[in-house]
């Protein structure tokens, strides 16, 4: 399995996705789940989709990601969290 060093991005719509999550005043709205190829991350993804949210999965290993966004029909993306600075 490979595993992104920077930023990676897919899609298995290869679309924007129209009907994202929606916030609690009933706005579209975007989450992400990083760590969606663990025990807990597959089990909230699945969850998730079975009630009509549509998270971006997240996580460092890219075959995973990606095989579990194709599964869902999700949007994924692969970075290692060590990548990402909150102080930038």
């Amino acid at each position: 399995m490979s595993e992104c060093s920077r930023l990676c991005w897919g899609s298995s719509q290869m679309t924007a996705n129209k009907d994202r999550s929606k916030k609690a005043d009933g706005a579209p709205g975007t989450w992400m789940l990083y760590g969606a190829n663990g025990y807990a991350g597959l089990r909230i993804a699945r969850k998730a989709k079975a009630q009509g949210l549509r998270p971006v999965l997240a996580g460092r290993m890219v075959a995973t990601i990606k095989l579990l966004a194709d599964e869902l029909g999700l949007t994924w993306v692969a970075f290692a969290a060590s990548a990402v600075s909150i102080f930038d």
